[in-house]
């Protein structure tokens, strides 16, 4: 809408945004940099934990495809995607139940099944 505006608007006028839309830009701008930093810090995390790059790497990988799934749906469904729903992919717990969100399974129950793999293989080749 700016760009068709501006050519038409008198000279020393402006279009600018406010409100909810203003409000989503910055959130976005935000979360462009604090989720590739949070992904690095739990990539590092499961590094030491793992003591293996490659084993952090198979865990921190499920994440997209955990996620491609939803994201699918939601554009299939058309809903539009926004900082909620983001949010809501991290956070969001199903009802009924008592176990926590698929991102939240992915970065800590899988670690634990991979060690506990790990572990037997060792087991077994002793």
């Amino acid at each position: 809408v700016a760009r068709e505006l501006m050519p038409r608007l008198p000279k020393g006028m402006t279009v600018d945004y406010a409100g909810e839309h203003e409000n989503q830009l910055h959130a976005a701008a935000t979360l462009r940099l604090i989720i590739p930093a949070v992904l690095v810090v739990i990539f590092l995390l499961l590094t030491l934990v793992y003591r293996r790059a490659a084993d952090a790497a198979h865990v921190i990988l499920a994440v997209p495809f955990a996620l491609s799934g939803g994201v699918f749906l939601q554009h299939a469904l058309g809903i539009p995607f926004s900082v909620a729903v983001w949010v809501g992919y991290i956070a969001r717990r199903p009802r009924r139940r008592r176990h926590a969100s698929p991102l939240i399974h992915i970065l800590v129950v899988t670690p634990v099944i991979f060690a506990w793999l790990r572990e037997r293989e060792l087991r077994r080749s002793t």
